[in-house]
């Protein structure tokens, strides 16, 4: 018997510097697939070498997206607004306040689709990034996602 709902994968990205700087950020790479939903958590840390949770505020607002256009307003392949962060369904352990953040990337955009065509694969950057209290718009982090296309869609 095939279950119904099937877990959703968790991709984990350890921090690994100071968050609240402008510049710095950690870099990983990761592979998804087009036409899936994933979870990606955070353990976010104060410096190499430490594991003191960074506390983020209680007002400071997450997004993220997965894009390939440097420099331009484009928009990109697919966005993940704050409503996707830190839900306590996708991840029990999640609290921004204790530098454990969450997010649901979804993966299904026709805008991806689009992109990729009949490519097999593509290499985008995910940007995470939150806006403080202090209404100061930080980089949190910057990764390489492997972008693999299906060859069979099943609707």
């Amino acid at each position: 018997m095939i279950p119904s709902v099937k877990p959703l994968p968790y991709i984990e990205i350890d921090r690994t510097d100071t968050i609240r700087s402008l510049g710095n950020y950690s870099e990983s790479s990761i592979t998804m697939y087009r036409d899936s939903s994933y979870v990606v958590i955070s353990n976010c840390v104060t410096s190499v070498n430490n594991s003191n949770a960074f506390v983020f505020d209680s007002g400071d607002i997450f997004y993220a997206a997965i894009g390939d256009k440097y420099g331009t307003a484009e928009s990109p392949v697919v966005t993940i607004s704050p409503s996707s962060f830190n839900s306590l369904s996708d991840w029990a352990m999640a609290d921004p306040t204790q530098g454990r953040i969450c997010f649901r990337a979804n993966t299904t955009s026709e805008k991806l689709a689009n992109d990729l065509g009949n490519s097999s694969s593509k290499t985008y950057r995910m940007d995470v990034w939150v806006v403080n209290t202090n209404n100061e718009t930080v980089l949190l982090s910057q990764s390489d996602v492997k972008m693999n296309n299906v060859a069979v869609e099943v609707s």
